[in-house]
């Protein structure tokens, strides 16, 4: 089938009245918009690749909203970043799963991606850097100025967060960086947050699952995220990640540290914590939590976005492993692109140390 030309330069490489599934390959914020709009209302399950490079925001910030626009349908939507020309096929392959190739840029005045899905849309969003938004000054205290997933209790489809990076957002009150949750099963993988401001509560992240399949929280690194002083709860002021709700949910392998008072707050009684670095913890964990730690992490620090650990980190080959038939798995790779397990285990965090690729007699 021939390409079409959508407004504004979109290619859409496969859509047809028959077709279950449309893909878009675009390299402009102008085409961002128009591929995201045409998304909302085309009743098909949507993939929306992003060619490397850097994507201003428009005001407002980027948006798919097929759950509150006349005519939005219920379809998924995928969203990623770093494709690259493949035999012709302007996104037919991603050559790095850096996130940093391929930044969206709220330029300090906006919030860089709304997405507010219908009740049985299931939303992914991976290698996508999400950089410098801003929601302070809005009308209405607004969540997310790096990426918000809005839900409601009716949203029966996963919500998937994985290979991000989420660096000096500002939202006026809670999730910096990030706000969302789902009512049918959440997913925050190998996620890197770093530098977000809340001015009111929880600077890196605010998160709420109430579903029955659960969250899973594993191998994000979580640091030296802030919160501001607009808050009238003084225990609910944190500059880490806070979750809710009622599901049951399990946190692995991730590191919460350096962040401003304090670094996960729980408010819910049923998040497992397993083999986590948790600098300050708010709440109490659930049942069947145990082995976690309370160690400098001692990142690497070679550059301001290196927080991959040092050879001397005592994190290394701290994690654990799913057994087989484990209803959540480790990424393949780690936010480098390095394979997950190096050593005699997982290492915590979104980085894999590849120092040992040559050690134990391959040097």
């Amino acid at each position: 089938m021939s390409a079409t030309r959508l407004p504004c330069c979109v290619l859409l490489l496969t859509l047809s009245s028959a077709a279950s599934a449309a893909t878009f390959c675009v390299s402009t914020s102008n085409e961002l918009v128009t591929a995201l709009a045409a998304a909302e209302t085309n009743n098909q399950d949507d993939e929306i690749r992003l060619r490397a490079g850097t994507y201003s925001a428009p005001s407002g910030g980027f948006r798919f909203r097929n759950g509150v626009i006349s005519g939005g349908d219920d379809a998924d939507i995928r969203i990623s970043g770093n494709w690259s020309v493949f035999f012709g096929n302007p996104c037919g392959i991603q050559l790095s799963l850096d996130p940093f190739d391929t930044v969206l840029d709220g330029n300090f005045s906006t919030r860089v991606m709304e997405i507010t899905p219908r009740a049985n849309t299931a939303v992914h969003v991976s290698l996508l850097a999400f950089l410098s938004g801003n929601t302070v000054g809005t009308p209405t205290p607004q969540a997310g100025a790096g990426l918000h997933v809005r839900i409601s209790t009716s949203h029966d489809a996963t919500v998937t967060i994985e290979r991000n990076a989420f660096v000096g957002n500002v939202a006026e009150d809670f999730g910096g960086g990030l706000s969302a949750g789902s009512g049918a099963g959440f997913f925050l993988i190998n996620n890197l947050f770093i530098a977000n401001t809340a001015n009111c509560r929880h600077g890196a992240a605010s998160l709420t699952d109430n579903s029955a399949l659960g969250a899973f929280v594993i191998n994000n690194t979580v640091a030296f995220n802030n919160v501001g002083d607009d808050c009238p709860q003084s225990n609910d002021r944190g500059g880490g990640v806070r979750i809710g709700g009622s599901a049951n949910m399990l946190f692995a392998n991730n590191i919460f540290w350096g962040n401003e008072n304090q670094d996960l707050m729980l408010q819910t009684s049923t998040a497992r914590l397993v083999a986590n670095d948790i600098g300050v913890l708010f709440g109490s964990p659930g049942a069947g939590s145990g082995i976690n730690f309370n160690f400098d992490p001692d990142f690497s620090l070679q550059t301001f976005l290196d927080f991959r650990l040092a050879e001397t980190s005592p994190l290394l080959d701290l994690g654990i492993l799913p057994s087989i038939n484990a209803s959540w798995q480790l990424p393949d790779t780690d936010l480098d692109g390095n394979l997950r397990v190096q050593g005699v285990s997982v290492d915590l965090g979104a980085y894999e140390s590849a120092q040992r690729l040559l050690a134990d007699g391959f040097e």
